[in-house]
This record gives structure tokens, sequence and C-alpha cells, in this order.
């Protein structure tokens, strides 16, 4: 069967025939997330796409044992940065511009320089 539930916003968590799984926090952000699974059978539940029917993730029960902490909220990912640009030019183009500069050919492209300001007539 294919249905669409509601995500509790406070712990992340679906109901799926009275039982409650738990989704993964990179799709905390999907208010009403698409189930697939099989009535008789619900160790097996899976997140599909809605649009594309491709399953994302499986789902997994709660783990009762582990809530029982009291620390039901989602933790917030941490936001990564840019990587430090770095001052070498990259292998693929490196190897490349060799290449191109054995030919003795002159370079394809050349930069445009500012033009000098041309007196007007």
């Amino acid at each position: 069967m294919e249905v669409t539930r509601t995500q509790r916003r406070s712990d992340g968590t679906v109901s799926l025939d009275g039982r409650r799984f738990e989704l993964p926090s990179q799709f905390a952000h999907l208010k009403r997330p698409r189930l697939r699974y099989a009535r008789w059978d619900l160790a097996n539940v899976d997140l599909v796409d809605a649009r594309t029917g491709a399953v994302l993730c499986p789902l997994y029960p709660v783990d009762k044992n582990a809530n029982a902490s009291g620390e039901r909220r989602l933790k917030k990912t941490s936001v990564t940065t840019a990587p430090q640009p770095r001052d070498e030019v990259a292998p693929l183009l490196s190897k490349l511009m060799a290449e191109f500069a054995a030919t003795g050919l002159p370079p394809p492209y050349l930069p445009d320089e500012p033009d000098e300001e041309e007196p007007s007539s």
C-alpha cells in the first residue's frame, strides 16, 4: 500500500497502523511524507518520493529504549562551509593546458583587456 501521513514536527515520527516510525533527519522538511508498506508486514516500511515513486529510504519503528532519556527534539544538522579556495590549478585543467601548449598553437581564447578610451568624433 502507499499512503500519505503527517509528520510530527516535535520528534520527526509518523504513525502507521498504530505504530510510530522515525524519519531520518534529512527528511525533516517533509510535512506529508509518502510511505509504502505491506499491510501484513510492518517490518518493511519505505519512504517514497511522491513524484517519481522511487524509494528514498527504509523507515524503522521508534526505539522506545533510546527515547526513554526524554530527548525527543530533532537535532539541527550542522551547516558546512564552502572549502577554502586553493591557489593551484586543477589537475585536469593543468593536463589540458600542457597538451595545448605542446601543439604550439596560440590560445583559443584571449581575455578582453580593458579598452583604452578612444576619442569620440
